[in-house]
């Protein structure tokens, strides 16, 4: 069960990894400000910094299914930054609600961060499996 866990958290930020990419190369592309108000950067740099921060957490993701214990500590990691991240978002003198349904939304990418952050401290705890050797 709890390498099952581990490996979700681990699949599910490999996703939130190509989003953020996907979201950034589309930025790029189009060219242009982009207001994302969740990254604390100026609009003209936002798809730059989504696109670093899709990669990072796309190669945390690989390493993570690939490998050993220490090969799981860059997606440990990018969990915690990301969940810091977001709780500190709430905390930003710039950062406002637009109304319920954002406070809402906010809630639940901060309780999906959590979510995260504990699969990935699962992945990092949960032993290798040793491979067969034929």
């Amino acid at each position: 069960m709890r390498s099952a866990l581990g490996g979700i958290g681990a699949i599910a930020n490999l996703f939130l990894g190509l989003y953020l990419c996907a979201v950034g190369a589309l930025g790029l592309v189009v060219g242009g400000e982009m207001f994302f108000p969740l990254v604390p950067v100026s609009p003209e740099n936002a798809a730059v910094a989504l696109l670093v921060l899709g990669s990072f957490a796309v190669v945390a993701s690989v390493l993570a299914i690939s490998g050993g214990r220490l090969k799981r500590i860059p997606q440990l990691g990018w969990a915690a930054v990301l969940f810091l991240g977001l709780t500190a978002a709430v905390f930003r003198g710039d950062y406002r609600f637009d109304g319920l349904e954002s406070f809402k939304a906010h809630g639940w990418m901060l309780l999906g961060s959590f979510v995260l952050l504990c699969a990935s401290w699962v992945r990092f705890k949960t032993p290798s499996r040793k491979r067969s050797q034929y």
